[in-house]
């Protein structure tokens, strides 16, 4: 494997940890506060418009909600678990919980090997590094995203597509919005808005595609999401199967799957999370897969 590689997968990890804990109890009024501030209130979504937010805010809660303390996901992460993080990891944090979404169009494929994204904030072309990209997405796309940077590589770490049909409609409504902020505060910028204000710009568009969106391109929405979903479920659990679990007396589940006297408190949690995709159709996770690959698959 790659240093880059590597890189990529230790701060993955990372993030990882960090929201498995911000999901814990103690972080439980914290986490409703910033649903409240992402989610429409009093607004009932369409189903496919509920996925396409779920896609982002898992990012938005750890990289850019600051509650009353002031601190986002992962600064009450590193104040909580920093020191139990190597050196050499915690600069890597400190370079990617930087990153802001950004609205993008993609400007090229290169098939296997990744994209190049044009932000059309700051007209900076990206290049990203995405092996599966090519699949799913097609020169032309609109898409909000976020991107992490791993050294001289960049890839995507949160991804919503809007129909590229509605790309004026989205900007003139995004520079009103930057108009209105500057009226108060004229330094104020459309990079700066991407920063502080996304929750905004995600509803925004929510608007926009009901508004000017031809039936036929929201319908097609949902397949694009439901994959991007499915691949972030993969991602997760992948990552999962190594994190250390307070449930599991801070050991990661292939470590209690080793260990005769956790391995009984894994089979429950295991059965819990089996009890949790019966409930939650969008949650596309084959548990017994997890148990075979735990050896624990009877």
């Amino acid at each position: 494997m790659s240093e880059q590689g590597s890189r990529s997968e230790r701060i993955g990890e990372i993030i990882n940890r960090a929201f498995t804990w911000i999901q814990q109890p103690a972080n439980q009024l914290w986490v409703q506060q910033a649903s409240t501030d992402f989610f429409p209130v009093g607004r009932e979504l369409a189903p496919w418009a509920q996925q396409w937010l779920m896609t982002l805010f898992p990012t938005w809660l750890l990289y850019d909600y600051r509650g009353a303390d002031g601190k986002t996901g992962l600064e009450r992460y590193e104040a909580e678990f920093g020191g139990e993080i190597p050196k050499g990891d915690r600069k890597l944090l400190q370079r990617v919980k930087g990153e802001r979404f950004r609205l993008c169009t993609l400007d090229a494929v290169v098939p296997g090997q990744g994209v190049t994204l044009r932000d059309l904030t700051t007209r900076e072309d990206l290049e990203v590094r995405d092996r599966t990209a090519g699949e799913r997405l097609q020169p032309g796309t609109l898409c909000f995203v976020r991107i992490r940077r791993i050294g001289n590589r960049r890839e995507i770490d949160a991804l919503a597509v809007v129909p590229a049909s509605l790309r004026g409609q989205l900007q003139q409504r995004i520079a009103d919005l930057v108009a209105a902020r500057q009226a108060e505060a004229p330094e104020f910028t459309e990079e700066e808005l991407f920063r502080t204000a996304a929750p905004k710009l995600f509803n925004l568009a929510l608007e926009v595609v009901q508004e000017f969106a031809p039936p036929s391109e929201v319908q097609s929405m949902p397949s694009s999401e439901k994959e991007i979903m499915k691949r972030a479920v993969a991602d997760h659990f992948a990552r999962w199967m190594d994190a250390p679990l307070e449930g599991l007396g801070n050991r990661s589940p292939r470590q209690a799957a080793e260990d005769p006297e956790l391995r009984e408190e894994l089979r429950v949690l295991l059965k819990e999370l089996e009890d949790r995709t019966k409930d939650d159709p969008d949650l596309d996770l084959d548990v017994d897969d997890l148990r075979r690959e735990l050896g624990l698959l009877e």
